[in-house]
């Protein structure tokens, strides 16, 4: 995954891989789009990660880890994509 992000110059995400358990067991926002679990957590960054399932072999895995802007998250709730889970 690292290699990746730094492939596609994703720099400020790959600098919140040890921090991935908390963003999937603590995300600030969360939506499914098109079968796949969306969360954000919101650092200094606010990094969005992508899940996928793997339905040949019946596991989950990262597909993409980026950072995000607030205004692109405000679209997302507005849109229905994500969900603001800490005014719940």
């Amino acid at each position: 995954l690292l290699a990746h992000l730094l492939k596609r110059k994703h720099y400020t995400a790959a600098k919140y891989l040890d921090y991935l358990p908390e963003i999937i067991n603590n995300p600030d926002y969360a939506g499914i789009t098109a079968g796949q679990i969306e969360l954000v957590k919101c650092f200094k960054d606010n990094i969005f990660l992508s899940i996928k399932l793997d339905q040949t072999k019946s596991i989950y895995y990262i597909a993409t880890v980026f950072d995000v802007k607030k205004s692109k998250i405000d679209s997302y709730c507005r849109s229905g994509r994500l969900k603001n889970l800490t005014n719940m």
